[in-house]
């Protein structure tokens, strides 16, 4: 598919309502992809147009599989972000992906009172309502997404949600984005978390290559990038302790034993600052993230240089990743990616680290 034919299709599809701030960020990254402004933002908000606007862009071209998986696993990382959760299964195939997790359990038995639903069939039913996105945070492994749990019940023929919730097994199933039934219990239960089942819907990745390795790929990046959550992908275990230092050294494993090594870990009331760098060097490798997502430019690299800089170092390899406690730094919304605040609260946490460090190998 030509680019200005792939533009044009973007250009008139119907996904976002032209009031809802959250998603015109989001619809606004892949115009800004693509090189396009969209000064007119479509009405039509149901799944069957995500659909649609899924399969006429370039998000079709450019591994779907992957893409469903790290939206899948968004959502219990979430979860291990408050610390409610340990461990993450995923199963994986062509066929069927199932994401199980040992956490609290998703919200099957409590209720929106407004729209008259469970608050699972909301994230997967409808777009999100402003006054729920105003707490964090918020995981987006894929930077071409950012629907949230909307695009994996939109891309599944089929999809099954188990929750231990209350000392009880709830299920609910959707069928092509539509919930099929209301939540039912199973019966009384003493286990923990939360099972998905999705089968893809073979009309939208008919004849779309399975992607293992980048499927690995996202699964052992996201181990480096939440440290201590252990996860498996169709059995393997992949888990890091040091996280960004790990990575480091698998980056760079000829240098593992390079000084300067500095790794950095630290929380403030707004953020989650992780970091790693090593070595000396007249150019620095620099590699980093925003709420999971890898980002190119903005201000969590302009944080890392101003306190690197300040420190007087330029490390042959730099990692960082920053976890936003509120949507107001979202990776998905490249404004406030690249808003200087974010930079200057990056900049204040790693200096003073910087600086003891420094003491330490003088």
């Amino acid at each position: 598919m030509s680019l200005d034919r792939t533009r044009e299709r973007l250009r008139r599809a119907s996904v976002l309502d032209s009031e809802d701030q959250f998603l015109k960020a989001r619809f606004q990254s892949f115009s800004q992809r693509l090189g396009r402004d969209f000064r007119k933002l479509p009405r039509q908000r149901s799944v069957a147009r995500i659909w649609e606007f899924c399969k006429e862009s370039v998000i079709h071209e450019e591994g779907s599989y992957a893409a469903l998986v790290a939206e899948l696993l968004a959502m219990p990382l979430q979860q291990f972000l408050r610390a409610s959760l340990t461990t993450i299964h995923l199963r994986v195939s062509k066929d069927q992906i199932e994401i199980q997790d040992d956490g609290d359990g998703l919200l099957l038995n409590k209720w929106n009172p407004r729209r008259g639903i469970n608050l699972v069939e909301e994230q997967l039913c409808h777009f999100p309502e402003i006054d729920r996105l105003m707490s964090g945070p918020r995981v987006h492994l894929d930077p071409n997404f950012g629907f949230g749990p909307l695009i994996i019940n939109a891309l599944s023929r089929s999809l099954t949600v188990q929750s231990c919730r209350d000392g009880k097994l709830w299920e609910q199933r959707f069928m092509r984005g539509r919930p099929e039934c209301e939540p039912y219990s199973l019966g009384r239960t003493k286990s923990r978390g939360s099972l998905i089942t999705l089968v893809p819907d073979p009309d939208f990745f008919e004849g779309l290559a399975f992607p293992h390795r980048d499927i690995r790929r996202l699964i052992f990046s996201a181990a480096h990038l939440f440290p201590a959550l252990k996860l498996t992908l169709n059995g393997e275990e992949y888990q890091s302790q040091f996280g960004l230092g790990d990575l480091c050294q698998v980056i760079e494993p000829l240098k593992s034993f390079q000084r300067p090594f500095f790794e950095f870990s630290e929380e403030s009331e707004a953020l989650i600052v992780m970091a790693a760098a090593m070595g000396v060097s007249r150019r620095s490798e620099e590699r980093c993230w925003l709420n999971g997502a890898a980002v190119a430019e903005g201000a969590v690299q302009d944080g890392l240089r101003s306190a690197l800089k300040e420190r007087g170092w330029i490390p042959s390899l730099a990692l960082i990743h920053v976890i936003s406690k509120s949507p107001k730094f979202d990776a998905m919304d490249e404004r406030e990616a690249k808003n200087p605040m974010l930079g200057e609260m990056i900049r204040e946490m790693l200096s003073p680290a910087l600086r003891d460090f420094a003491f330490k190998d003088s």
